[in-house]
């Protein structure tokens, strides 16, 4: 139990005046976002791992029409020192206007649409800066400028992004640029024939806490084995590689012919008849559909290879996908909704 009389209350009331004096000085206007403290609270969410970030990047590659995700792993002087992540594409790229508005929490177009993923517009700065301090995108399309912006978390706190005059923070202006950083330009060249129209996302001044894995080997493992599960619909229309390694295929139900350890030897995991529902949003009225798929893997599934063991082991449960693309697995389900589970279910 905490001790009541240890608590700094006084010590609360002085800070608490002292910031109402810092936001009267600044002429705040009291903005739905608290500046800083809201991207930072954001940091502090985070996402499940790093490749759930990635996904969030990699969702805005594929709406873009992008046919091919390069990502890279940027280190410094030895392979455990990762210094930022890159995640190159060739779709149809951003105008400045655009990349500024997609920079900010909640910039989207796409705002309650039920196509393919994004509907929030916080995929992009959300997912970069749960990884780290500075997000900096270069966007071009087809026949137009080069442009580049970056967010430094780090500077926003210094009050260098807040207009003197108003209070506001402001996502700074995009620049246009003549070319790209070389080792930028070069991912573009070896992957795509040169940079003639996509976006490049660079998350840099990393927090190595937040870092699935702290090494170069361990971290592209869980970007291949991560993105390979959650896209493993699309590969077959987009081709994705990390470090230049190819990301294959995952399908966690081993119901796809075409996905890793599908059939080993002849032995398959055995398909449920699917289950579809109807149901009825409470406030707006619009009718959806869920189609729920059965797998049952049996007792000998995974003995025979040990990739068909990892997945299944972190994939045992319910797999919540949005258009084919996986958006999580719950693998405990609380007890109170679930008052008819057998009796050796896990629930929390």
């Amino acid at each position: 139990m905490v001790n009541v009389k240890n608590l700094a209350t006084n010590k609360q009331k002085d800070r608490r005046a002292a910031f109402v004096k810092k936001l009267v000085d600044s002429k705040t206007k009291f903005t739905i976002a608290a500046n800083d403290a809201f991207v930072r609270s954001i940091q502090s969410i985070g996402y499940k791992s790093t490749g759930s970030a990635a996904a969030e990047i990699i969702d805005n590659s594929i709406e873009a029409n992008a046919s091919k995700v390069s990502i890279e792993i940027g280190y410094g002087d030895n392979k455990n020192q990762i210094t930022e992540l890159i995640f190159a594409d060739n779709g149809f790229g951003m105008d400045d206007v655009t990349l500024r508005y997609a920079m900010t929490f909640g910039g989207t177009d796409r705002e309650g649409s039920s196509d393919l993923f994004g509907r929030y517009g916080f995929g992009l700065p959300a997912s970069c800066m749960s990884q780290g301090n500075v997000m900096t995108v270069y966007s071009k399309e087809p026949g137009k400028p080069i442009y580049e912006l970056s967010f430094d978390l780090n500077a926003c706190s210094k009050g260098e992004y807040t207009d003197k005059k108003t209070g506001d923070m402001l996502m700074p202006e995009a620049t246009s640029i003549k070319a790209l950083p070389k080792h930028l330009q070069k991912i573009t060249d070896d992957d795509f024939g040169g940079f003639k129209s996509g976006t490049i996302v660079v998350m840099s001044d990393l927090n190595r806490h937040c870092l699935t894995n702290k090494s170069l080997n361990g971290l592209k493992t869980h970007l291949i084995h991560h993105l390979g599960a959650t896209f493993h619909k699309y590969l077959d229309r987009i081709s994705m590689s990390v470090c230049e390694d190819k990301v294959t295929p995952i399908d966690p139900t081993f119901a796809d012919p075409k996905c890793v350890a599908y059939d080993i030897a002849g032995l398959k995991a055995v398909q449920m008849p699917p289950q579809e529902f109807t149901l009825t949003d409470e406030i707006t009225g619009q009718k959806g559909k869920i189609r729920v798929s059965f797998a049952y893997l049996g007792p000998k599934f995974t003995q025979s290879d040990k990739s068909r063991g990892r997945i299944a082991r972190e994939y045992n449960g319910f797999i919540i996908s949005r258009n084919g693309r996986i958006i999580d697995c719950i693998t405990r389900i609380p007890a109170p909704i679930w008052p008819n589970a057998p009796k050796n279910a896990i629930k929390v």
